[in-house]
């Protein structure tokens, strides 16, 4: 029984950190098709609006290692969290954002929190996913963030089409506050020790 309790426990882990995979890539792409949107209601340029996409992506990929060093430090689980939270939190700021520069400065953010998360799964799965279920663990991590970039355009196109750009932002909360509880409530801080 102790063992299927721990299996869960570890399922429950990896399909987590999966979902900070599949949410990441998501929003790389699920900004580009809207790009015109926001443009048209900021009213202003195709250059500046670029930003939208650059702060979150240049943010992304400058901060890895720094995330990567630092969860060493503090701790995975603890900065995984974190990023989680920084991450919703910014979405839902970009959703709200009344001006360009304020939703280019919350991109900014989101590509803070977005950087931990794509910085620590790897890890995590290394080195508290026992030895057998790790190839699993990888294949999962792998999937979600295949699907992630798959379903990035058409849902962007979709939502930004047929309601508004500003629920492309909108769609992360519920994903991290589901993401947070799992890690914060559901799994014990003794499985980490």
């Amino acid at each position: 029984m102790l063992n299927i309790i721990k299996t869960n426990k570890y399922l429950i882990l990896i399909y987590t950190i999966a979902m900070a995979s599949f949410v990441v890539n998501l929003d790389t792409y699920v900004v580009n098709v809207s790009l015109p949107s926001m443009a048209a209601q900021f009213g202003t340029t195709t250059t500046a609006i670029s930003w939208v996409a650059l702060s979150y992506n240049l943010t992304v990929v400058s901060l890895l290692l720094t995330f990567g060093k630092l969860g060493d430090k503090i701790g995975l689980k603890n900065l995984f969290v974190i990023g989680f939270f920084i991450f919703s939190i910014s979405s839902l700021l970009c959703g709200i954002s009344y001006k360009l520069d304020m939703l280019v400065l919350s991109r900014f953010l989101q590509g803070v929190g977005a950087s931990i998360l794509y910085a620590l799964p790897q890890a995590i799965i290394a080195k508290y996913i026992p030895q057998e279920q790790r190839g699993m663990a990888f294949g999962i991590l792998a999937s979600a963030a295949a699907l992630g970039i798959t379903l990035g355009a058409p849902v962007s196109g979709l939502i930004s089409g047929l309601l508004t750009w500003r629920l492309i932002f909108f769609i992360n909360l519920p994903i991290g506050i589901f993401a947070i509880i799992f890690l914060m409530y559901v799994l014990p801080k003794d499985m980490f020790s």
